[in-house]
């Protein structure tokens, strides 16, 4: 298992209640495309790609994003490793979600890039981890 790079703000997010938790209350379902934002080692995506019918799963960390597809093996999973802030919301579909286990020191970016996008998200379920506390926070468009 990788290490987590505490220069990026990374935490591993194992808690199987946590995790399900992100997923029921992002409303996913079989017809979403659900963006997650850094999937790090794949915990959330593996829910993910179980729940929906397309997961995006835009991660900063070339090592982890290449090791990706083989941790999480689904047909319906995209990497793509670019930074978020970079990325083009507007390639996603309409009304689509975002599930994130997001560091602390980039959140308020995230969220002002995904409350000013041309294409926002229907919802949004973040989870804002900074060490060894972690607080949900939810954001509805």
């Amino acid at each position: 298992m990788a290490a987590p790079k505490k220069s990026l703000g990374q935490h591993w997010l194992f808690d199987p209640e946590s995790l399900q938790a992100m997923v029921d209350l992002a409303h996913v379902t079989a017809d979403d495309t659900v963006l997650e934002i850094g999937p790090g080692l794949g915990t959330l995506t593996t829910k993910l790609t179980k729940r929906a019918k397309h997961v995006i799963a835009v991660e900063f960390d070339s090592e982890l994003a290449d090791k990706l597809p083989g941790r999480v093996p689904a047909k319906n999973l995209t990497v793509i490793n670019k930074d978020i802030l970079q990325f083009n919301l507007t390639t996603l579909p309409k009304d689509y979600k975002v599930a994130a286990n997001v560091p602390y020191y980039i959140t308020s970016k995230i969220v002002e890039l995904l409350l000013t996008s041309p294409n926002p998200p229907i919802v949004a379920a973040l989870l804002v981890q900074n060490g060894k506390n972690s607080v949900q926070v939810w954001l509805a468009v």
